[in-house]
């Protein structure tokens, strides 16, 4: 036989509540998320690795968190950003079947 056990899906009990006001709570944890970028970044910047960044459309803001924190020199070579089809295709040297977006 093989039947698999199923577990409920549901969480019990309330979500933990540290503070009297529900989006100082948010607030706490947008906080630590970009904290942990933030090191992160740091690392990558503190490492042994050189990069071009090349992006379009939503990655795009990538460039910029690592160019925010001290460091970038010793990482960012150059970015690039082909925003256009026609510079996308230039970029890569053929023109894609299909386009995202």
């Amino acid at each position: 036989m093989n039947e698999k056990t199923k577990l409920p899906r549901v969480a019990k009990g309330k979500k933990p509540k540290y503070l009297d006001d529900g989006s100082i709570d948010n607030l706490m944890a947008m906080i630590m998320t970009l904290t942990m970028d933030l090191k992160s970044i740091q690392a990558i910047h503190t490492g042994p690795f050189k990069l071009v960044y090349v992006s379009s459309g939503g990655g795009s803001t990538a460039i910029s968190d690592f160019l925010k924190v001290p460091g970038a020199s010793n990482t960012i070579l150059e970015s690039y950003i082909p925003s256009s089809r026609e510079s996308r295709d230039e970029y890569l040297g053929i023109r894609p079947s299909h386009y995202c977006g």
